[in-house]
């Protein structure tokens, strides 16, 4: 699995408008495909990619879409938690 390989296009995270240049893998080689789940690095948001051929973007999921995420993936507050931990812990040694 590789870390953070560059996404096309300009994503930014629907609530804090910072730059989403990078994900993780689940699988190799692979890339986000619509639908998939992007967690914000900066600020821990929950967003959905839509995939166009040339362009990537992450929209915020509606109250439904969010239910249903929580129903199909029920350590999706434990995957925020352990995205925010790691930006913590790159903060505190690189400050």
């Amino acid at each position: 699995m590789r870390k953070n390989p560059k996404l096309p296009g300009n994503a930014v995270c629907p609530n804090c408008n910072k730059g989403a240049d990078g994900y993780t893998e689940t699988e190799p080689d692979t890339k986000p495909k619509t639908g998939d789940v992007a967690i914000c690095a900066y600020c821990g948001a929950i967003g959905l990619y839509e995939v166009d051929v040339d362009y990537v973007y992450i929209r915020r999921p509606s109250m439904d879409e969010m239910k249903v995420l929580l129903e199909q993936i029920p350590d999706l507050p434990k995957q925020v938690i352990a995205v925010m931990s790691r930006k913590k812990g790159y903060l505190e040694q690189n400050n």
